[in-house]
């Protein structure tokens, strides 16, 4: 039977350091894959052509404080990277067992929000996480996608799905 879950906690870690006593949202990146409209001369109806790619990721999260450590990572230098990783407790409402899930982004924290200021009010800010150069989502050990910029790999389900190609391509 396939696993019904139920998300029963996560904690966020940025470049290393646990967030969970401040996290309040995060959000996950959209997976969406590159394609090229096209209309073939003559034709009446147009095809969104994949381009075995996927379009760049990112992810994002809001944390109820002002911490100079985490504001710190804005702003590095140019071939400066920080490694995101969130984690998710899931459980199977039916059974009651648990999964681990492991999000990982290595990438660059390219904008920080303040969020508004009331009073009184936890605020804090919103921070986006571009220029993902890896990405892995594992489910209970089990690497389920895998994008790797550097070295041109894609793994789906385990399976690098970019050997053939790169082998064709000497990469």
């Amino acid at each position: 039977m396939e696993m019904n879950s139920i998300l029963h906690g996560w904690n966020l870690f940025a470049d290393g350091v646990p967030q969970s006593l401040v996290a309040e949202t995060a959000q996950l990146p959209s997976l969406e894959e590159s394609t090229r409209d096209f209309t073939p001369g003559g034709g009446h109806m147009g095809f969104a052509v994949p381009l075995s790619a996927i379009n760049a990721v990112e992810i994002g999260f809001n944390l109820v404080n002002r911490s100079p450590q985490l504001l710190s990572l804005f702003g590095l230098n140019a071939g400066q990277y920080r490694t995101y990783t969130l984690y998710e407790n899931l459980v199977d409402e039916f059974t009651g067992d648990t999964t681990r899930r492991v999000v990982t982004a290595i990438g660059r924290l390219s904008s920080v929000e303040s969020q508004e200021h009331k009073s009184p009010d936890l605020v804090g800010y919103q921070y986006r996480v571009r220029s993902i150069h890896t990405y892995t989502d594992v489910f209970d050990g089990r690497l389920i996608n895998g994008f790797y910029f550097r070295t041109n790999r894609r793994i789906i389900n385990g399976v690098d799905v970019t050997a053939t190609r790169n082998g064709n391509l000497g990469i």
